[in-house]
């Protein structure tokens, strides 16, 4: 939904911040565990995360998730 009065660029940048989520709502989604995704951003691999405030919160964007999970997709039909 589109909000009245704005660009599709300032559109896509408030559609981005209305689509973050917690860590919990992450692993819920990649099914993992919390504490992997923990473990992997300590490792600094793994999804990309935004840091908030004090940099105790941390979030990931739905975009970045997709993204990430499309990434290590495998489509065995493809040729080699």
């Amino acid at each position: 939904m589109k909000n009245v009065g704005t660009s599709d660029q300032e559109q896509g940048r408030y559609d981005d911040l209305v689509r973050h989520i917690n860590e919990k709502e992450a692993a819920r989604i990649m099914g993992c565990s919390v504490s992997k995704l923990r473990n992997d951003r300590f490792q600094r691999r793994g999804c990309p995360y935004i840091k908030v405030g004090n940099g105790r919160k941390v979030v990931y964007r739905v975009s970045d998730i997709m993204a990430f999970l499309d990434n290590g997709r495998v489509d065995p039909g493809a040729s080699r």
